[in-house]
């Protein structure tokens, strides 16, 4: 990890670091403000399943039963592909950051990667109901339990980032 604590630290990794944030914004901009919103349209207001902490399987079927063939195709064809390349991006912003304001490399660079894991968890549950059309009552409680874990990590990632940002620029 030390190396990777180099490279964050050096100007490659600053570059890097400011490539991978606009890269970051880009994403969460189009998936929050033109994909999601176009889906949800196509599910008669229901808010996308891996968007919604703390979603039951009532809300997932409903979803799913509301959710149009064009809803469906956007879902799986541009949402998903896209979220699939997301959680990467992201994911190499956070653990630059952190290795780069952080005083160590330690296991604060590694929690993008559990949030990582969970969104690819997540992403997964949402591409088998979609392909399935249907979802049990069990396969909504792993999913939204990936869901939840992903949004409290991305939580913890925030506030770690933070304070790496807030300890080594107040000096």
């Amino acid at each position: 990890m030390d190396r990777f604590g180099s490279f964050a630290k050096s100007d490659t990794g600053k570059a890097a670091l400011i490539a991978s944030a606009a890269l970051t914004g880009v994403f969460e901009s189009v998936e929050s403000f033109v994909l999601i919103p176009k889906i949800s349209k196509q599910a008669g207001g229901h808010p996308v399943f891996d968007t919604a902490f703390r979603n039951n399987y009532e809300q997932m079927k409903a979803f799913l039963d509301a959710l149009t063939e064009e809803g469906r195709d956007l879902f799986q064809h541009t949402y998903l592909k896209m979220d699939n390349l997301y959680p990467f991006v992201y994911g190499s912003f956070f653990t630059l950051a952190l290795l780069r304001w952080n005083k160590e490399t330690d296991w604060r660079a590694s929690v993008p990667l559990v949030l990582m894991g969970f969104d690819y968890a997540e992403n997964t549950c949402s591409a088998k109901m979609l392909k399935d059309g249907s979802v049990s009552p069990a396969f909504a409680r792993f999913a939204s339990t990936m869901t939840n874990c992903k949004m409290l990590t991305m939580v913890t990632t925030f506030a770690l980032v933070g304070v790496a940002w807030w300890t080594d620029h107040k000096e």
